[in-house]
């Protein structure tokens, strides 16, 4: 038997190159022109190769509120664009996505 024990998934979810690919998925998310529900269910449709429940898709879009105005109050960031909390939090999700168990492991 295979299994994942919890430091491989930490591992994972905290690599340099998950990051990289999430920001690169996020990136290209975000230069679709698409709102957030559209995004997200291209999101899914991506990483998992279904459409988002309805549940899916509500969590979601409160997610990247939620985290995006945390980003804005927490963090004062000098010279950088007004997209970055958007980008974090898209990036953020995305990482979300491809950690989750439904997309490191073949159904």
């Amino acid at each position: 038997n295979t299994s994942t024990i919890a430091p491989q998934a930490l591992f994972l979810m905290n690599s340099e190159m998950l990051a990289d690919r999430t920001f690169a998925m996020a990136d290209r998310l975000l230069n679709t022109g698409e709102n957030s529900v559209q995004r997200i269910s291209h999101l899914y449709l991506e990483a998992y190769g279904r459409p988002p429940t309805d549940s899916e898709l509500s969590e979601g879009v409160r997610f990247l509120s939620r985290f995006e105005s945390g980003v804005r109050e927490n963090y004062v960031v000098s010279g950088v664009s007004n997209s970055y909390p958007e980008r974090l939090a898209w990036q953020a999700l995305c990482q979300a996505v491809v950690s989750s168990s439904e997309f490191v492991y073949i159904r």
